[in-house]
């Protein structure tokens, strides 16, 4: 069954200047005195770690994606009551993973509620998770699951993995300079995009495109296109990687971290202005002219990320299965604090 459905655009959070809306939302410093460090979004759903080692997670919880039963999915409540630290949460389309203590993989979802040791011996030190979850170990070996605690598929790669995604059927990584790729569940990967002397860092994919940064930190773009998801002005799909354009951003001011989902990209740039482009627009358009951002991370009808002046946790978007974080399920134009449990 396919996991494609309309997205309206992203016009419902590109509305010029976001402003934050007054009295919803409350503060994202937790119960115990602790704060969020880190944010992922998955479809509907959102997943963050706390300072103190602690995952929260809100919004879809159908099929155990966010660990357990919700009473209020709006409230992101802890996935994890055990004593083992986490260090990253990812959250996907139907499952989430998490790193405890630099060594253990816990995943939920798939009908599988309670976080489960995954990927049995292999340590992972970087998680890519939507309909299926990939790891990348220290030394560039990456092995892939479709279901919490799944011995861990190990891809057939020409040389270590320097960094690695996951969409919906599909997995990716760098891997010496080019982009190679493989359908979940299968171990053989096929070079995508040969090397091209870029020095390629990071890597991103949606659900039938992808973007890279280089060390010029020039974003480039390569995949299907109908929705504007190369971000090049155009709409027409390249097998090869395009340069996504200015779309309003000041000359020099390149991007330093890209993250896609579905049909959409985000991306901070190094005067830390938040752009987005796909869903309908195929030039990056501006988050908000009155704040800047740490981090973004979209998902497929909202995203959450680090506002820069008060480090805090903001979502926006469609909020009818409580993505937002806000404790209630009203949809805003306007920036949303993630309040805590």
């Amino acid at each position: 069954m396919s996991h494609l459905r309309p997205m309206g655009g992203l016009r419902w959070l590109l509305v010029g200047s976001l402003a934050v809306a007054g009295g919803c939302g409350g503060s994202d410093v937790l119960s115990s005195g602790s704060t969020y460090s880190s944010v992922s979004t998955g479809d509907f759903n959102s997943c963050a770690i706390t300072d103190t080692g602690a995952a929260l997670c809100w919004g879809n919880g159908s099929g155990g994606r966010l660990g357990g039963a919700l009473t209020n999915p709006g409230m992101p409540q802890p996935i994890f009551a055990g004593p083992l630290h986490l260090d990253t949460v990812v959250a996907g389309f139907a499952m989430g993973c998490a790193l405890a203590e630099g060594e253990v993989t816990l995943c939920w979802g798939e009908g599988v509620p309670t976080p489960i040791r995954t990927g049995k011996s292999a340590k992972f030190t970087t998680l890519a998770v939507d309909a299926a979850a990939c790891g990348l170990t220290l030394d560039g070996a990456v092995g892939c699951w479709d279901t919490p605690g799944d011995m861990a598929i190990i891809i057939a790669l020409p040389a270590a993995a320097t960094a690695i995604a996951v969409s919906r059927d599909h997995g990716c990584a760098l891997v010496a300079d080019a982009i190679w790729c493989w359908p979940t569940p299968h171990d053989t990967a096929t070079q995508a995009i040969a090397s091209a002397g870029l020095g390629l860092r990071a890597l991103t994919i949606g659900w039938g495109h992808g973007c890279v940064l280089a060390t010029d930190n020039v974003a480039r773009c390569w995949g299907s296109n109908g929705s504007g998801e190369l971000g090049d002005g155009t709409n027409s799909g390249s097998a090869t990687l395009r340069v996504v354009v200015d779309g309003g951003r000041l000359p020099g001011d390149t991007f330093t971290s890209l993250h896609a989902y579905a049909n959409r990209t985000c991306g901070v740039t190094m005067l830390q202005g938040g752009f987005c482009w796909g869903a309908g627009l195929n030039t990056p358009q501006i988050l908000s002219t009155i704040r800047l951002w740490n981090s973004l991370s979209p998902g497929s009808t909202h995203a959450c990320g680090f506002a820069k002046f008060d480090a805090r946790l903001w979502c926006f978007g469609e909020n009818g299965q409580g993505q937002l974080g806000s404790g209630g399920v009203d949809t805003s134009l306007h920036l949303v604090r993630v309040v805590g449990p």
